[in-house]
Formats: structure tokens, C-alpha cells, sequence
């Protein structure tokens, strides 16, 4: 017995994740920051719609009305494949 070799145990990880904790699904903080993803990604969305407008010769209410509507859009659009992925 003493030629064989002695592994040392496997330390525990404290907080691993368990197949109840996937279950579960994503937890509350993780559904803001997807939340406020979506709407970064609607915001930056609305920046280049406008400035693109504007580049365009439009007016400015036009360039504000079509980024306001870009921002819905996008936001939406994101907001729903993180639904589909499973982050929300």
C-alpha cells in the first residue's frame, strides 16, 4: 500500500452552480442589466438615426421623430432576443 500514490481531495467550489440554479433561471440583477442593454443599444440606435437624418437634409423634428422611432425598434428587437435567449 505505500507504493501507491495519494491524490490529494478536490477542494469544493463555495458557490457552484447546481442543475436548481439553471432551473431557476437568471436572477433579478441580471434581468436589469439585460433591461438596460436593450435600452443602451436603443439609445445608440436613436444617435445614429439622427445623425444620419440630420446628414440627410432633414428637418429636425423629422430626425428626432424617426430616431424616437428607431429607439422603440431597436430596444424592442433586443429586448426580444434576450427573451428568446433566455436572459430575461
Amino acid at each position: 500500500m505505500a507504493d501507491q500514490p495519494v491524490t490529494p481531495p478536490t477542494p469544493a467550489i463555495p458557490h457552484a452552480a447546481t442543475a436548481l440554479d439553471a432551473a431557476a433561471g437568471p436572477s433579478r440583477t441580471e434581468k436589469v442589466m439585460a433591461l438596460l442593454i436593450a435600452v443602451l443599444c436603443g439609445t445608440v440606435g436613436a444617435l445614429v438615426a439622427f445623425i444620419l437624418f440630420r446628414h440627410l437634409g432633414a428637418g429636425a423634428l423629422v430626425a428626432i421623430g424617426s430616431s424616437g422611432a428607431t429607439f422603440l425598434g431597436v430596444t424592442g428587437v433586443v429586448k426580444a432576443v434576450e427573451e428568446k435567449l433566455g436572459v430575461l
